[in-house]
């Protein structure tokens, strides 16, 4: 059959039984070549809690009863009709909220690979890196099996000319070391720099005191503290003083209050021994 309007097929329904509006050769049981106009639901056939639904500018992807997707003005929502950012995922409660990115070769044949990553880019044409990329963190194969898995986290900074690519400054190996400035870290914290000079910086507000502090299955036992006077202390046996350097530079061992460049103080004992 085919429905015309003056010579022009309007409708047109084959031997099959396949309807065509706009065509005269469907593919499907019905095929549309245009736009079609909804103002409430698409069903799926036989279970009415399955559906795509559509109010004013937004739409709803349900399914066993459930608003699994919603998309509105706002953004796209992952189980909630009310997303907050332009992707938001909310699980129910009791549940945790998971973001599964998974990829990279069936058979992992070399190290270094990346088996999925998430990027952050930029509108700003400064970052002229690949897809204007200006961060990453990736998952990245440490043995040539797969068996090892580690994370790297990159940045972009802009060079003399494009295009830069950006590069890794921190990673978190399989086994738990941290490497800064290295993708090689061989204890728990490796603080590394190409060019020779590696620093780091404990920082404070301008009282009260920092350090670092050395624990003994969760028992503090050592520290090297900058105390609120700018002194530098050099701590054993949990919390007692052994030496303290000034801000002036003087020096006290076994006091914290040297009087000389080298103030030692000694009770029963020889206070220095010399060969």
């Amino acid at each position: 059959f085919n429905f015309l309007s003056g010579s022009t097929s309007r409708m047109f329904i084959d031997n099959s039984g396949k309807v065509g509006i706009g065509t005269t050769s469907p593919d499907f049981e019905l095929d549309v070549a245009g736009s079609i106009g909804i103002d409430d639901k698409i069903y799926h056939n036989g279970d009415h809690n399955t559906y795509i639904g559509f109010s004013g500018d937004t739409q709803t992807f349900r399914t066993g009863g459930s608003d699994r997707l919603t998309i509105n003005n706002t953004g796209l929502g992952i189980g909630t009709t009310s997303p907050e950012n332009l992707l938001h995922i909310k699980a129910s409660d009791g549940v945790t909220g998971v973001l599964k990115i998974e990829g990279g070769k069936n058979t992992v044949t070399s190290v270094g690979e990346i088996n999925s990553q998430l990027d952050f880019g930029s509108n700003d044409g400064s970052v002229w890196s690949s897809g204007n990329v200006g961060g990453r963190i990736a998952s990245v194969t440490e043995v040539s099996n797969g068996a090892y898995v580690g994370m790297a986290f990159s940045t972009f900074r802009q060079g003399a000319s494009a295009p830069d690519s950006l590069s890794e400054k921190m990673r978190i190996t399989n086994d738990g070391n941290v490497g800064i400035g290295t993708s090689s870290p061989s204890n728990l914290l490796t603080i590394g720099d190409s060019s020779g000079n590696s620093f780091m910086d404990i920082d404070k507000s301008t009282s009260g005191e920092n350090g670092i502090i050395f624990k003994n299955a969760g028992n503090r036992k050592c520290a090297i503290i900058q105390n609120s006077s700018e002194h530098l202390e050099f701590h054993t046996n949990n919390n007692n003083v052994r030496m303290i350097i000034e801000e002036g530079g003087n020096v006290g061992i076994a006091t914290t209050s040297p009087s000389y460049k080298l103030d030692v103080i000694s009770v029963g004992a020889d206070a220095i021994n010399v060969g």
